[in-house]
């Protein structure tokens, strides 16, 4: 891993591990994802989110990975949306903001996600 992800993101999906968002080095919110590979023991870029946050809560449904609420990027800026990640789909590789947001801004969030 190349820096801090403190409170940020981070969900299993298939066989990788995603990290992203949180506090970095230096104690500022960060855009950067990585991706652990156990196979191969190699962390690598992955999509850099749409806006730096920590404090989030995230959960995997169907396939992708949803970031919700958090705060950032400044202190005290209670972020309201959701983004997901499609890590199937190689002609975007980019977090997209779901259509949905919570009622208010939110730094701690609670998700069950069933189907």
């Amino acid at each position: 891993m190349s820096g801090a992800h403190a409170n940020g993101g981070k969900e299993f999906l298939g066989d990788r591990l995603y990290v992203w968002s949180g506090i970095a080095t230096g104690g500022n919110p960060s855009r950067t994802m990585e991706i652990y590979d156990p196979g191969s023991n190699t962390w690598n870029p992955g999509a850099s989110v749409t806006s730096a946050r920590h404090g989030l809560t995230s959960f995997v449904l169907d396939g992708r990975i949803y970031s919700v609420g958090g705060e950032g990027p400044g202190y005290g800026e209670f972020n309201r949306d959701v983004y997901r990640y499609d890590p199937a789909d190689p002609l975007t590789y980019q977090w997209r903001l779901n259509g949905a947001s919570l009622s208010d801004g939110s730094r701690i969030v609670g998700v069950t996600a069933t189907r």
